[in-house]
């Protein structure tokens, strides 16, 4: 019920209403150019770091979590990594599935009535990278594309993230090192310019005073051996590398024109591209946003 589109230059939602049939053509699909194809299956392989958000913003502000559409698109997800073959070849069966998988992410986000069965984190970087895109007249690289690269980006954000220890923070240091919701409007406005206002709006409605931000680093504090548990479920990026080089789709950031700077400054403010609760607020609510970030972009 929802549509992602840019509106001067934010990549925003746009309200709408669900369709009430999809067609589509197995044969058609089948036959597409592959490099829809591969973004297609990138696009599927985002689920694997989204529904880690998903948990982690259910321990932390007590959102809803459905255990059943997480299970549902984990299983489609699992066959399109056993049957790259198939969808190498374009086999009709596989195809299908994977078709289905991407239906079902979208009916998914219709029930819950948001996007998060189907984005998180990985999903803010490719808008990002959108964003810039048309800020600097280009065209940009396939959605699906993005979301594949952005997937292991964020694998990688999420190994480190949990080699970390919250009991460690000095909240005297860490508020010391607080940008102040003027400081984060500026910053926003000179990266995206034109496009800036929309994730303005964003930012000021999850900026939280440092009174409640204190109040999160002590749930992190508390919940952390439980948020280690995410572990098991969070992609190593070495498994999402893996898969997207079988695959043959794209999973470096340079391959989609993502130099180390963009890539950092993504990562950075990439939290205020949507509301939701990601790992990239935590980390930044527990003072460990920017370290990790240039751990996370010297390995590339």
């Amino acid at each position: 019920s929802g549509a992602p589109m840019l509106q001067d230059g934010f990549k925003k939602t746009i309200i709408s209403t669900h369709p009430h049939a999809i067609i589509a053509d197995v044969d058609v699909f089948c036959q597409a150019p592959y490099q829809l194809t591969a973004a297609g299956f990138s696009d599927m392989l985002g689920k694997l770091t989204s529904r880690v958000d998903w948990k982690l913003g259910q321990m932390i502000t007590g959102e809803y979590y459905c255990e059943y559409f997480v299970e549902l698109i984990d299983g489609v997800v699992k066959m399109c990594v056993e049957q790259i073959a198939g969808i190498k070849e374009g086999e009709p069966e596989v195809m299908a599935r994977l078709m289905e998988g991407l239906i079902l992410s979208g009916i998914g986000m219709l029930a819950i009535g948001n996007s998060r069965p189907a984005s998180g984190s990985e999903h803010s970087l490719s808008h990002y990278w959108e964003m810039k895109a048309f800020l600097e007249g280009k065209t940009p690289h396939l959605h699906g594309t993005k979301v594949g690269v952005a997937t292991g980006v964020m694998s990688k954000f999420y190994e480190k993230f949990f080699a970390k220890n919250p009991v460690d923070v000095n909240l005297a240091a860490v508020r010391a090192q607080k940008h102040s919701l003027e400081d984060i409007e500026t910053t926003i406005r000179c990266n995206l310019g034109r496009a800036a206002e929309g994730v303005v709006e964003v930012a000021r409605s999850i900026y939280l005073p440092w009174e409640e931000q204190q109040q999160q680093i002590e749930k992190l504090q508390s919940a952390w051996q439980a948020i280690k548990g995410l572990q098991a479920i969070a992609p190593t990026f070495q498994h999402v590398f893996d898969i997207q080089q079988a695959v043959g789709a794209s999973i470096l950031p340079h391959e989609i024109e993502v130099d180390r700077d963009l890539l950092r400054e993504t990562l950075l403010n990439a939290k205020e591209v949507r509301g939701k609760y990601t790992v990239l607020r935590a980390a930044d609510t527990l003072g460990w946003l920017e370290e990790i970030t240039d751990e996370v972009v010297s390995e590339y």
